[in-house]
């Protein structure tokens, strides 16, 4: 590490310690204070269901996946998806086929008042599980069939963000697209939410 480097990391350092402690309790409290209401009776009453088809396209990897959720107040959704994803992996001619499944968190910013076009986020968690696999290269002099370290029944740890537009048609018919980060692939997904 240069010096530069390592005056910045202590200056940086020596700014949080000097947050009192209270101030960054405060900022922790009022996070949980904003979910209260969508928890409260009152709140409940206000949920309503939120379902998404979607469709990824990534590098090497691709497939359908649905989420259900419940819409707990006019910026989160939190729920249950599902999907089934096909790796493609060139090195061995091969392809890995998953489904799986995980929770989710939605956060929306709303860009309109009336909520037409919204910025969103998607943080989602699970387990895949392998249950096929297509392909492989024979090797000439053993005859042995390279292919994926994955066979059925592994089981693999998926999670992903995937931020992107939505667009509102009608009631809650909306339209949305966006980039995908995720652990079995980088692309994009676009589909369709009601």
């Amino acid at each position: 590490m240069t010096p530069a480097i390592k005056r910045i990391v202590i200056a940086l350092t020596l700014a949080l310690a000097a947050i009192p402690a209270n101030a960054q309790l405060g900022t922790v409290f009022s996070y949980f204070s904003g979910w209260r209401h969508a928890f409260s009776e009152e709140g409940v009453a206000e949920w309503w269901p939120e379902f998404t088809l979607r469709y990824s396209l990534g590098i090497r990897t691709q497939g359908p996946a649905v989420t259900v959720g419940i819409r707990v107040d006019r910026n989160h959704t939190l729920g249950i998806m599902a999907g089934q994803w096909t790796n493609y992996i060139p090195k061995n001619d091969v392809s890995v086929y998953t489904y799986g499944g995980g929770i989710f968190m939605r956060r929306y910013i709303h860009l309109s008042r009336r909520d037409v076009v919204a910025l969103y986020s998607d943080a989602s968690a699970g387990v895949a599980c392998v249950f096929k696999t297509t392909g492989g290269i024979v090797d000439p002099e053993t005859g042995a069939v390279r292919g994926s370290s994955k066979q059925p029944g592994d089981l693999i740890i998926i999670s992903s963000l995937e931020p992107g537009i939505r667009v509102r048609l009608a009631a809650n018919l909306h339209l949305f697209v966006g980039p995908t980060i995720a652990t079995k692939c980088y692309g994009f997904h676009m589909g369709v939410g009601f």
